[in-house]
């Protein structure tokens, strides 16, 4: 079996084709993984997000801020209940 010497052309070109395959391999496994780690099972709310994660003294919640579209309605209700609560004009006795 007679050995194929490849010319100095060749050999660059071999070697770029394998780079570029490597290089798109790189990125399709890393868009995969992090699609994959990032995907959420179920919605949850950001404050709900926030009491499940471990207390750092570093952290800075109140800088968050993030809005949602479909939350504003909710919000409202919610801003709403607390503002009544707040000014006495719904009062409930809770035991």
């Amino acid at each position: 079996m007679a050995a194929r010497c490849l010319s100095d052309s060749q050999l660059a070109a071999a070697v770029a084709s394998v780079a570029r395959i490597n290089r798109i391999a790189l990125y399709v496994s890393l868009a995969l993984t992090c699609s994959l780690a990032n995907a959420q099972s179920t919605p949850s709310r950001l404050s709900d997000w926030l009491l499940q994660q471990p207390f750092s003294t570093t952290a800075y919640p109140l800088g968050l801020s993030w809005r949602v579209t479909g939350e504003i309605p909710t919000q409202h209700v919610m801003q709403s209940e607390l503002l009544q609560m707040l000014s006495g004009a719904k009062r409930e006795v809770k035991a």
